[in-house]
């Protein structure tokens, strides 16, 4: 072959190379626009607590919109601001964080419902004064030990058999009662006064407290609503309740 062909046919390996180059060049332009596009969400300017009406943020402009890589995401993200609106938290939400649909409250289209109960639990609430909810410090999302106590042997001894615990352990003299330790741990799903719309009880008022418990322990509770005093004691943040043997009077002396 000459050189004039030797020149010909490198000139034609030369333009298909480059060719392929513009080619692979297009389609990874394509690529970027299509799998790698950037999705418009709404996001925190501020932390904002469980139980938080979105309606005063909104009005205060404690949201602001971000452009993200579509497979950062989260499930059910909201897009507009509109979304929030009539609605409240149902979980704490952080600055920065894109807010989605499992945090906030109001779509029954949620897992759990307008309350987020967990699969497997019952949402069941109680009315209770602020001595008897950690001075009114409880609020949505924090876990609580449920404590019942019983003025009578025999009430004493009826719960023993309602959940499952040694009536020889509780079996007091009569009028002496006794505490137990129905729930060790229980989410609370929402906490609100009624008729105040406030979510704090004062002195003299009661909240009203929603928990989620399994279908067992809220049988315990509301056995104890009806026979006894029920008091919530807060757990600190990511500590798990610990069960407690029945404590009665003589228990209390030793």
């Amino acid at each position: 072959m000459g050189s004039r062909g030797i020149a010909a046919l490198t000139a034609i390996v030369l333009a298909a190379a480059a060719t392929m180059a513009v080619f692979l060049y297009v389609r990874g332009i394509e690529r970027a626009q299509t799998d790698g596009a950037d999705v418009r969400v709404v996001v925190a300017k501020q932390d904002i607590l469980a139980g938080t009406d979105l309606d005063e943020l909104i009005e205060e402009g404690a949201f602001d919109y971000a452009d993200i890589p579509q497979d950062a995401e989260v499930e059910g993200a909201i897009t507009t601001l509109s979304d929030l609106e009539g609605k409240k938290t149902s979980s704490p939400i952080l600055a920065g964080e894109q807010i989605s649909t499992a945090r906030i409250q109001g779509s029954n289209d949620l897992p759990g419902g307008v309350l987020g109960i967990p699969d497997g639990f019952q949402a069941m609430s109680v009315a209770l004064e602020a001595q008897r909810t950690a001075g009114g410090a409880i609020q949505n999302g924090d876990n609580v030990a449920v404590y019942a106590t019983f003025d009578e042997a025999g009430e004493a001894e009826a719960t023993a058999r309602a959940t499952g615990a040694n009536s020889a352990t509780v079996r007091v003299a009569g009028g002496n009662g006794v505490t137990l330790a129905l729930v060790p741990e229980a989410r609370v799903l929402d906490i609100a006064a009624p008729g105040t719309g406030a979510a704090i009880a004062q002195d003299g008022q009661t909240s009203l407290v929603t928990l989620a418990l399994s279908p067992q322990d809220a049988q315990k509770v509301a056995f104890a609503q009806e026979t006894g005093r029920v008091f919530l004691a807060l757990l600190p943040p990511g500590q798990e309740g610990v069960p407690a043997a029945p404590l009665t009077m003589v228990g209390l002396l030793k």
